[in-house]
């Protein structure tokens, strides 16, 4: 969540409710494709930036995917394969970064 949207999800897709449309539901154009069969999305977060947010896919018991997602332009910023040990940081203008 953050000053615009609330995020939900499912193991395939991401939903958002934007608050200033009087609670709009808006699907991301994003999903896990089911022969994916062990990944899945764990996590969705975000930072000060409502334009930003972050999208942990799991893909095995050693390895993520963070996509950073641009909800303005509804697409995929970039992606970065990392293991299971990273952390996600935000600075101040809200954007996100791997360490």
């Amino acid at each position: 969540m953050n000053d615009k949207y609330a995020f939900f999800w499912n193991t395939r897709k991401v939903w958002a409710i934007e608050f200033d449309s009087f609670f709009k539901e808006k699907k991301l154009d994003f999903e896990v494709a089911e022969s994916e069969r062990n990944k899945y999305i764990a996590d969705v977060r975000s930072g000060s930036n409502p334009s930003l947010i972050s999208l942990i896919i799991h893909q095995s018991q050693k390895h993520n995917c963070v996509i950073t997602w641009n909800m303005s332009k509804g697409n995929e910023k970039e992606a970065f394969d990392v293991d299971n040990n990273f952390e996600l940081l935000w600075d101040y203008r809200g954007d996100p970064f791997i360490v």
